[in-house]
């Protein structure tokens, strides 16, 4: 999706910031500003040729899920919208946050991870 479409499909409310953030094997993530609320927020779309109802509902299933958990390093989930038969949501940007991923290898590189660390994680207590 190029510039002037995603401009059109946010609408004037919004300003895209540059080049998308990152794109996985569902949707191409945009770092946005919210020009009323005056913050940088980010935008997750579906890829276009990801259409099926299937597809959809993933999707959309991905932002109930995330707007539904309340933990300091997922993003808060603003908005879920479809427009001219693209579906997309907007949500917090969280700044120099670091991935699961990432977090695991820096400080559990190569070794097991303590079983109560785990069950912290998982339960969020």
């Amino acid at each position: 999706m190029g510039k002037g479409d995603l401009k059109e499909l946010i609408g004037r409310d919004f300003a895209i910031s540059g080049e998308p953030l990152g794109s996985g094997g569902y949707g191409t993530v945009h770092l946005i500003r919210n020009l009323k609320l005056n913050r940088q927020e980010v935008l997750k779309v579906l890829h276009a040729d990801l259409r099926s109802q299937d597809q959809r509902m993933l999707f959309e299933n991905e932002a109930k899920v995330l707007a539904n958990l309340d933990h300091e390093g997922i993003p808060k989930i603003y908005d879920l919208e479809q427009k001219d038969g693209s579906i997309f949501y907007r949500a917090e940007y969280k700044r120099n946050t670091r991935s699961l991923d990432e977090l695991i290898d820096i400080e559990y590189y190569g070794r097991e991870i303590p079983l109560d660390i785990t069950l912290d994680v998982i339960t969020h207590e």
